[in-house]
């Protein structure tokens, strides 16, 4: 089996900005566990230490997941760009 899609993003972007710190997660993130493990890293997980992450770019592909990611980046007053895809990939 090849790459997971959040492996081949990171990869991706990585090529296009060499500069740039990039985290990925793979994992359910509507999960409590997953949520306050989320929630933690835009919180704290930037390049200074304890500081917030300059951006979250969300590729989540359903609405629960989508939610998850705008109430914590709401909660946090995160910037975040969504690019994911709808669950039946009409809108």
């Amino acid at each position: 089996a090849g790459m997971t899609k959040t492996e081949a993003a990171k990869q991706t972007l990585e090529a296009i900005n060499p500069d740039v710190q990039f985290e990925y997660y793979h994992y359910d993130i509507t999960t409590t566990e997953n949520f306050e493990h989320f929630y933690s890293r835009v919180q704290y997980g930037g390049v200074e230490a304890n500081s917030p992450v300059s951006l979250v770019l969300s590729c989540v592909d359903n609405y629960a997941a989508r939610m998850a990611v705008n109430q914590a980046c709401t909660e946090l007053d995160q910037v975040w760009m969504e690019s994911g895809v709808s669950e039946d990939a009409v809108s």
